[in-house]
């Protein structure tokens, strides 16, 4: 077998592991509200391996970024911020459902929205729907839902037969409706992740017209996109600091430590995206 295969089937699997365990560091976590460490989280996602990405695949990433027409890129941006609000309620998800529970609807709702949502606004999902592949694209989505519904239900059951006292032992904020009104919107709002890549289908032409290797034409389009994604977490996880009086957490002594177990998973995460 080619060793460029098996060298991309073990960066997905890496990806994949850490993407599918990245909260895991999250319960060990202790002392901190969750708006800090989600900040810290998104620091790591959104902007610093991002940015060390571009300077070794596409160093001269800015230079692309501002040969890309204004339009696109405030596009890009703002689809960004949208994606970030997706991020936030992601992160509330789990807050509210659990690990498991929280991944299933969220991802899962996104996976399906998502799917839809970019053909519908650009009128190609009539087309779509013409061809094999998009009946076979429309099948997948609803076994999809089908699988979300049977999470949903499982967490009503699970809400009606645990104890109040049980469910904090698993999980310390458990709240089924709060955690599936948090899952319904990165539904909607996660979409726009997908939206931005199409958005910003010109950063990638541009950067291929500077030579970046085809498989990482995409790094300074996750730039502009995660940027605005970031900013909205630096106002609601800002917002939420100064409310709950948590803004000293970030110079308490086990932030080195925090950082570690947090950036680890953002490493591959990252390498997923």
């Amino acid at each position: 077998m080619n060793f460029n295969i098996i060298f991309g089937i073990l960066l997905i699997a890496t990806g994949a592991f850490s993407s599918g365990s990245f909260a895991v560091p999250f319960g060990k976590i202790k002392g901190w509200g969750w708006e800090t460490y989600w900040m810290i989280f998104s620091t790591g996602a959104y902007i610093i391996f991002p940015l060390l990405a571009c300077f070794v695949f596409a160093p001269n990433f800015l230079e692309i970024i501002s040969k890309t027409d204004s339009q696109t890129i405030i596009s890009v941006f703002l689809l960004g911020m949208v994606y970030g609000v997706g991020n936030l309620s992601f992160g509330l998800a789990l807050r509210y459902l659990g690990l498991s529970l929280g991944y299933a609807l969220s991802l899962g709702l996104m996976l399906a929205i998502g799917t839809l949502i970019p053909p519908v606004l650009d009128g190609r999902l009539e087309l779509m729907l013409q061809k094999e592949g998009g009946m076979l694209l429309i099948w997948g989505v609803i076994v999809a839902c089908a699988g979300i519904a049977l999470s949903a239900w499982s967490g009503i059951i699970k809400d009606k037969q645990v104890s109040e006292s049980a469910k904090k032992v698993s999980v310390g904020e458990f709240n089924l409706v709060k955690g599936i009104l948090a899952a319904a919107l990165v539904g909607v709002t996660g979409s726009a992740m997908s939206l931005g890549f199409e958005r910003g289908l010109p950063i990638t032409v541009t950067a291929a017209g500077f030579g970046v290797d085809a498989l990482f034409t995409m790094m300074p389009l996750l730039v502009v996109l995660f940027s605005g994604t970031f900013v909205t977490t630096i106002f609601w996880c800002g917002f939420l600091g100064n409310k709950n009086k948590t803004l000293s957490n970030y110079v308490k002594a086990e932030i080195v430590k925090c950082w570690y177990l947090i950036t680890f998973w953002n490493l591959g995460w990252f390498t997923l995206v």
